[in-house]
């Protein structure tokens, strides 16, 4: 995974202005060129805003509280970005918003669901699951997390993030670097 540039910017939409003649503050993330605009659900008197700085002017106790939660704001948005990055294989400004907003949900990954199988198979030891089974199941979690950390650089990947790319490397990863044999490897498409 690449390093995400990653912009937070507050801008005024001065164009309406509520009936006590304030404008909403209103944020742009941008996240390696792909952008996404909403509300702070913030609103300022366009007079006591600094367009340059993206913040309220003056040292006022109005404007210090208003860059206050600005600050907090930003800092919860860089928090969800490294979030969403340790989460996702790629990180979008929709996904970092969505967290921001707690519209997202929860997303089940490789790993999770492959401990999970290993967990229940494991109940099935000396039923319908040989030990050395076992064994071998655990092993392919070890390396698929060991692949995943090599190829991609991330400690998980989403279940929809997979795709034919990821596992013909990961069948790749094993003959080459684990020097797995074709019987091995091919085991891996019965699990």
């Amino acid at each position: 995974m690449s390093k995400s540039t990653f912009r937070i910017l507050f801008y005024l939409r001065k164009n309406y202005l509520n009936k006590s003649g304030k404008a909403g503050i209103m944020i742009r993330l941008t996240v390696n060129g792909d952008m996404v605009q909403f509300s702070s659900k913030l609103d300022i008197e366009p007079a006591l805003w600094n367009t340059r700085a993206g913040k309220a002017a003056g040292n006022s106790v109005k404007a210090r509280q208003m860059n206050s939660l600005l600050d907090d704001i930003r800092t919860a948005l860089n928090n969800h970005c490294r979030y969403v990055e340790s989460r996702d294989s790629f990180v979008t400004a929709e996904k970092v918003r969505n967290a921001f907003l707690g519209y997202e949900v929860r997303q089940r990954t490789l790993l999770e669901l492959f401990k999970q199988h290993n967990e229940d198979a494991s109940k099935l030891n000396g039923i319908s699951k040989a030990p050395a089974t076992l064994v071998k199941y655990d092993r392919t979690y070890r390396r698929l997390a060991e692949f995943m950390k090599a190829k991609y650089k991330v400690s998980d990947i989403a279940l929809r993030e997979i795709d034919h790319k990821f596992v013909t490397d990961f069948e790749f990863y094993l003959r080459i670097v684990s020097r797995c044999n074709e019987n091995t490897t091919g085991g891996l498409y019965n699990l």
